[in-house]
């Protein structure tokens, strides 16, 4: 989660490419893929491996929040395509 938001892209593709859980949440209930929307810089490749590791874009932390909605406030045009094909 913490690699997804901090844009350490390396860490995240080895975590990831190593078993990491593409649908682990933290304690209030974020999921890596709306960690990855929260990043300083877009990383549509990132959204793209979740989604292809199998990482549910629908899911809603507790407040309700889901990571299209994250990826649309920041303004992360290329992450919002992505997810919005996955929506429908």
């Amino acid at each position: 989660m913490y690699a997804a938001a901090s844009d350490d892209s390396l860490s995240f593709f080895y975590l990831l490419d190593h078993g990491a859980d593409p649908n682990a949440r933290d304690r209030r209930g974020y999921t890596v893929l709306m960690f990855a929307q929260q990043a300083e810089h877009e990383e549509p490749a990132m959204t793209k491996a979740l989604l292809e590791h199998g990482a549910n874009p629908r899911e809603k932390a507790y407040d309700e929040t889901d990571a299209l909605s994250i990826a649309v406030l920041k303004g992360n045009t290329q992450t919002v395509a992505l997810l919005k094909n996955v929506h429908h």
